[in-house]
């Protein structure tokens, strides 16, 4: 065997090969490890070495709706949430083009933003993100306006620095270690991960992400639904974890670039007949329609957009306790939620199920979320997300991981 890539595991016990047990309990793991130059190949089995009696579970924590929290929790489109050091939440409210705070027991604190363009406003339909920097700063981008705003922990308006046009991805931003701000940048060439300070200035690029779609062309303009897209997170470490949405294969890779860890699993996105192609048009057509666009609006959409060609396997990652790494799995086309779908949102691709993979790419298992819940952020043991009722109407939820 090639001496750079030497076998380190192979079909063994997890606790005998690091020396600890995995999160939850260890069973066994049945796959593979090889070093490459340094860089850790794993290479998963379809089984996680959670067995039944040890799979992390959830417990429903927290509510925040009208019932609970009053008033200020009617929320018409909550577009994301966050948390601070102190566990206070922080709703971002679409529609409202508003935040809002609440204490760790679902109290309201205070809000803040608003429709407009002033300073502290937001555009209609603007803000994406909401994002929990260092010293527990708030950051909003709006893509609309082109500029991000910043607000003290308190919500009172700090100031606005621009995003670059490069920024067209930008329901991809995230916070790393010590409050970072990392942003997905899309450049002619390349698809970076960067890190920015507060005032919007780029302090250095971090990882180039994996883009494997096909562009349209003047012999082919259109483009088909559902391309593969770049799937990341950050770390504790500092590290970023990504790898695309059509590809069961995730890289961690330094804050220098330099790659640790290769993850896979044997699953391979399934490849689309033309009959479910056509289902899945008809269905976006229908999307648009309900949307108000006019006909001829709709027709010229729908000429650029071919159906799709394979279904994908991941939509989203999310770093969790213990070092995991989170992995929420697609939805089957079929059942794909397609009326929430914009430039900003894809959460009704994703399902409730969690792929679950120890600090050192081993999986787990899986952690089933209850129906109709989005998670949008991990804190210790705590999960926060989106939970819409049988009228489609939003709650705030925060979970707890269970672990026996």
């Amino acid at each position: 065997m090639n001496n750079r890539f030497k076998l380190v595991v192979v079909t063994t016990a997890f606790a005998s090969c690091t020396g600890e047990a995995a999160p939850g309990g260890a069973s066994s793991w049945r796959g593979e490890v090889i070093d490459s130059a340094g860089i850790q190949l794993v290479r998963n089995p379809v089984e996680g070495i959670w067995s039944e009696s040890s799979a992390w579970r959830t417990q429903h924590e927290l509510s925040i709706d009208v019932a609970t929290s009053g008033p200020e929790a009617e929320f018409g489109d909550v577009t994301d949430v966050a948390v601070d050091s102190l566990g206070r939440i922080f709703v971002l409210d679409g529609f409202a083009n508003q935040f809002t705070a609440f204490d760790p027991d679902g109290k309201f604190l205070f809000a803040g933003g608003g429709l407009g363009e002033g300073p502290g406003e937001f555009a209609g339909g603007g803000p994406f993100r909401i994002l929990v920097a260092a010293g527990d700063s708030i950051v909003i981008p709006d893509g609309f306006l082109g500029r991000a705003n910043l607000f003290t922990p308190e919500g009172r308006f700090v100031r606005s620095f621009p995003l670059e046009t490069q920024d067209l991805a930008p329901r991809q931003w995230m916070v790393g270690p010590q409050g970072s701000v990392f942003a997905r940048r899309l450049f002619d060439s390349q698809d970076l991960i960067v890190r920015l300070d507060l005032e919007g200035r780029q302090l250095e690029s971090l990882v180039t992400l994996e883009y494997p779609q096909r562009l349209p062309s003047r012999d082919d303009p259109t483009s088909p639904a559902l391309t593969p897209v770049p799937v990341w997170a950050t770390l504790p470490t500092g590290e970023v974890v990504h790898g695309h949405s059509h590809a069961y294969r995730l890289t961690a890779s330094a804050p220098s670039g330099a790659i640790r860890l290769i993850v896979t699993r044997p699953l391979t996105a399934r490849a689309l007949s033309d009959a479910e192609r056509l289902a899945f048009r008809d269905r976006l057509r229908e999307v648009l329609k309900n949307r108000g666009a006019p006909p001829t609006a709709v027709d010229q959409a729908m000429r650029l957009i071919s159906g799709p060609e394979r279904e994908p396997l991941i939509i989203k990652i999310l770093a969790g306790p213990e070092e995991t790494i989170w992995v929420q799995r697609a939805q089957t086309i079929d059942v794909m939620d397609l009326t929430g779908l914009n430039l900003f949102r894809a959460d009704g691709l994703g399902s409730e199920r969690w792929d679950v993979f120890s600090g050192d790419g081993r999986f787990l298992g899986q952690v089933q979320l209850p129906d109709r819940f989005d998670l949008r952020r991990i804190r210790g043991d705590q999960l926060f997300g989106v939970q819409r009722d049988a009228f489609d109407v939003p709650a705030v939820v925060r979970l707890r991981i269970l672990r026996n």
